[in-house]
């Protein structure tokens, strides 16, 4: 059934031409530098990446058809609009739902214990942005009062840290001390949940040249806001 299915993903994605498979996808600041996107099949442009996932030919195949398509998908919702026109978290939430969508297909793509290493990738990336998901905090068994202390750090906390913007240690310093406040939110069982959900410690590449190069998404530099 599984092989089923990956032929007629592989003969919908790379059979039928894709109208903007010859068009470059292209980073820089603009819309992809100021939202960020953590989606799994984002984390797959990253070439390391799929080699600790072990892709095989196929997959690679498959995973390089969905992300022209996805790009495309982007290029198409802010075709000729200014995305932040309604702000940031409207793009946000576009680009997410966009992203979803296609990390449903990937998820047909790899096998299950792929698709659990890259999760766990997922969620060391996100860092406390994976606390903003409703799933995960559902995963964590997060309580009503636990989430609302723990939105109410995350929101001082990021404040803090833009306002340091030019002072890269004292943001960095704003970053640790908002970790070290929601992690002492958690119980136990909570942090051990956490812990074994992000799997064995993974170091992302450093970035080549500017953020958001032409072939992937900018790699995180350790200044991101969490």
């Amino acid at each position: 059934m599984r092989n089923c299915s990956l032929t007629l993903l592989y003969l919908v994605l790379v059979t039928v031409p894709c109208a903007t498979a010859q068009r470059p996808f292209r980073g820089g600041r603009g819309i992809w530098g100021a939202v960020r996107n953590d989606s799994l099949l984002t984390l797959t442009a990253i070439e390391e990446v799929r080699k600790e996932v072990r892709l095989r030919k196929e997959q690679n195949e498959l995973v390089d058809a969905l992300l022209v398509d996805v790009r495309a998908q982007f290029r198409k919702s802010f075709e000729g609009v200014n995305p932040f026109r309604n702000g940031v978290e409207e793009a946000r939430g576009k680009i997410k739902e966009i992203s979803g969508r296609f990390d449903v297909l990937l998820e047909i793509v790899l096998e299950p214990d792929q698709l659990e290493r890259l999760k766990q990738l997922q969620l060391q990336r996100e860092g406390l942005r994976a606390l903003d998901r409703t799933d995960f905090q559902e995963q964590l068994s997060l309580e009503e009062t636990q989430l609302k202390e723990i939105q109410e750090l995350l929101k001082e906390g990021r404040k803090r840290i833009q306002e340091s913007r030019e002072d890269r240690k004292a943001a960095q310093q704003h970053r640790s001390q908002l970790e070290s406040d929601v992690l002492k939110l958690l119980n136990d069982e909570q942090q051990k949940k956490w812990n074994a959900m992000k799997g064995k410690t993974y170091r992302f590449p450093a970035p080549e040249g500017r953020p958001g190069s032409r072939d992937q998404p900018a790699e995180p530099n350790g200044d991101e806001d969490p």
